[in-house]
């Protein structure tokens, strides 16, 4: 019973390293957030005025959904990870943009966190 809650938690852990941003495998990028305004197909500034209370709530609606998740399964939280940023990003085409993260390639991915070794 202890050694599988060790595994248990030492799986976790090492699923977070990258959600924390201590990626240390040179194959994964992190990228930052890309926005797209739907109705003119445009780019959109992260600094742009209409964005920012989408911004907020969306962001607000994440932290929480997160929150609840992590309350509910504890270290098994992070199984909810691409459900949470698919969740986000419904969020913000609800109110008319798209969310994408560009990698440091220029690549846009669907999550923040991009593995190199999957492209073709």
């Amino acid at each position: 019973m202890k050694t599988q809650r060790f595994i248990t938690m030492a799986l976790a852990t090492m699923a977070t390293i990258p959600l924390a941003g201590c990626v240390t495998d040179p194959n994964v990028t992190v990228g930052r957030p890309d926005y797209v305004r739907l109705s003119d197909n445009r780019p959109v500034a992260i600094t742009d005025p209409a964005l920012q209370p989408v911004r907020q709530g969306c962001i607000a609606r994440y932290q929480s959904i997160s929150g609840t998740n992590s309350a509910l399964y504890g270290s098994a939280s992070y199984l909810f990870f691409t459900d949470e940023i698919d969740d986000a990003k419904n969020c913000f085409a609800r109110h008319g943009y798209r969310l994408a993260y560009r990698q440091p390639n220029g690549k846009l991915t669907p999550y923040p966190y991009h593995d190199k070794r999957l492209d073709y």
